[in-house]
């Protein structure tokens, strides 16, 4: 009888520790998921910012090549 107790208790402990080690293992996964979650809206930030500065880039240029050549914007160039 006193085995018996003694293997009860046993494995207790064993599925105690085992689900200590589960809630860890969960634990380190939420944070290894979270980090990939900020690392992947920071790309997508700025990947947003760098098109946002090429196109104001782009409009700068191609609106200072225009007055530079007389065109003005919205209208159409005279026909020769």
């Amino acid at each position: 009888m006193l085995w018996m107790l003694g293997a009860l208790l046993t494995a207790f402990y064993i599925i105690n520790v085992l689900h200590e080690k589960e809630s860890q293992v969960r634990q380190e996964l939420n944070a290894s998921v979270e980090q990939a979650q900020w690392y992947v809206r920071h790309a997508a930030d700025v990947s947003r910012e760098l098109k946002y500065i090429a196109e104001n880039r782009l409009n700068a240029t191609t609106s200072s090549l225009d007055a530079m050549n007389g065109v003005l914007p919205g209208k159409a160039p005279a026909p020769q």
